[in-house]
């Protein structure tokens, strides 16, 4: 049912030549119409139309231009609106029935968490009550404060509705750049509000595309990103319910982190057997390397999402120094204000470390194990009381670098001592702040291996004296590691030791 008012514009109303010809020219103030599409109830209500009538009187072409236009299509799920700036129609008779076509613009879709707006495209409705649009397109934007996502543009927009089932098509993608982020495509049963959309995204990462340019929330968390990422999706509506499966596909991902520095070459597929919790299967990757400073390659991990903020990491490992540097399994909320890790090493090779650091002037053996206990919170990271201790026997160490002229007594003899000497106990402790100081408490405990001269008034001391020595380095993180290939003299270092040659050592205590 419909209501309106009829005006006459310039001419007449209505007029029909002897030969059949229409023509005619009306406005009306509004119209209000209520009706049945299918098996949906509609409603439309519009502010001023402007008619066109042509043809003849068995083939009538009426053309009217609506401004603007509010349309609801009452589904079993609820009213979904659609506001139109700007509508024009044309209707043709035909001898199946009348036919209409026009186009829409600058259209939106309200009640909607982001705001879908500037639409616009070519609708048409046969005789058969099949309606479409094509060459579609629109925006979406989020309308809060802090965006969750950047514009973006809907384009190739195509929709169809026949006998209660709608299907559509678009692309989505970014509205600054054009940069396709995936394709749409979907189908709705009106009648029981039941459907099934489907989404595909293959993105390649470069300058020109990062993840701040999707999402300005990942500014700071996530940068510098090549690589690919692939993410098929199946949603379902079901009696009211959404159910839904994913999979995403990282290949050879690489980007940087504030936390663990540079990651390279992360490969692995996640798969997501129902979407709405965002639970995913355990998934095993592998990762080139992580550069928190100090490399570590050829890494591998296992990790389930169980919720949207917690992460299950069975296993993060790395062979590292002839040993492993792995992640203790854990579950992480990273909702929390903090998030505790702890770094397990096992078996690591201390010739092998040391070549790491690029030590020149130090040579080393020896096995070693422990735990660095890593704290991670907004504000920083920070390893909390880590302790590394040295396997029995223990090993030697040789210092064959520079140091410092007019050194004191027992200084001189500790270098003379460390030119060769066979430490039964070595234990670091490592606690400070990744970003700023990290404190580093050295102690071992062992015999020189080689005679030491002691000067003229003292005998020279032979091999076999116990030593015990206790060194603490206060640096920050990145350039204490950053810069260990370049330290020439440790004498600063080495004088706060206290060799014994007397008495034996005590065991050292561990952290």
């Amino acid at each position: 049912s419909a209501s309106t008012t009829l005006c006459p514009a310039a001419g007449p109303t209505l007029a029909i030549a002897p030969n059949g010809t229409l023509s005619g020219h009306f406005t009306a103030p509004a119209l209000r119409a209520d009706g049945v599409l299918g098996t949906t109830r509609f409603a439309l209500a519009t502010g001023r139309i402007a008619v066109a009538l042509s043809g003849t009187d068995t083939a009538a072409v009426v053309t009217a231009i609506a401004a603007p236009l509010h349309a609801t299509a009452h589904l079993q799920s609820g009213p979904r609106p659609l506001d139109l700036a700007v509508l024009t129609a044309t209707a043709r008779q035909t001898p199946a029935g009348w036919s209409f076509a026009g186009h829409l613009e600058n259209g939106a879709l309200p009640g909607l968490p982001v705001a879908v707006t500037a639409l616009a495209g070519d609708w048409a409705l046969t005789p058969a009550d099949t309606l479409t649009l094509t060459h579609g397109i629109g925006r979406i934007v989020d309308p809060l404060p802090r965006p969750r996502i950047a514009p973006l543009a809907l384009t190739d927009l195509t929709l169809a509705y026949a006998d209660g089932v709608a299907t559509g098509r678009t692309t989505l993608a970014l509205a600054t750049t054009g940069v396709t982020l995936a394709t749409l495509s979907g189908r709705y049963r009106l009648a029981d509000s039941t459907g099934t959309l489907d989404a595909s995204s293959a993105l390649t990462f470069s300058p020109d595309l990062q993840p701040y340019r999707i999402s300005e929330r990942a500014r700071g968390i996530i940068e510098n990103v090549s690589g690919r990422a692939t993410a098929i999706a199946r949603v379902r509506y079901v009696d009211g319910g959404i159910t839904g499966n994913a999979t995403l596909a990282l290949d050879h991902l690489s980007f940087a982190t504030a936390a663990l520095g540079p990651v390279t070459d992360v490969t692995g597929t996640l798969r997501l057997p129902n979407l709405p919790t965002l639970a995913s299967d355990p998934a095993g990757f592998t990762i080139g390397a992580i550069n928190p400073g100090v490399l570590v390659e050829h890494g591998s991990a296992r990790i389930q999402l169980l919720t949207p903020t917690r992460i299950r990491v069975d296993r993060l490992a790395f062979p590292f120094a002839g040993g492993t540097l792995a992640l203790v399994p854990i579950t992480l909320d990273t909702a929390g204000p903090e998030r505790r890790f702890t770094l397990s090493a096992n078996g690591l090779d201390l010739a092998q470390f040391l070549q790491r650091l690029d030590l020149k002037d130090l040579d080393a053996t020896g096995t070693f194990d422990g735990t660095l206990p890593l704290i991670l919170t907004d504000k920083g990271s920070r390893i909390a009381h880590g302790h590394l201790e040295a396997r029995a026997p223990g090993g030697r160490i040789r210092y064959v670098g520079a140091i410092g002229p007019d050194l004191p007594a027992a200084a001189k003899l500790a270098f003379d001592a460390l030119k060769s000497m066979r430490y039964r106990t070595l234990t670091i402790g490592v606690d400070g702040d990744l970003d700023g100081e990290l404190v580093t408490d050295i102690r071992f405990a062992g015999e020189n291996e080689a005679a030491i001269a002691t000067g003229k008034r003292l005998p020279k001391l032979g091999p076999g004296v116990p030593f015990r020595f206790g060194v603490t380095v206060r640096a920050p993180f990145r350039r204490l590691l950053g810069t260990a290939s370049s330290l020439q003299d440790v004498t600063p270092l080495i004088e706060q030791a206290q060799p014994d040659p007397l008495t034996p050592p005590s065991p050292a205590k561990p952290h």
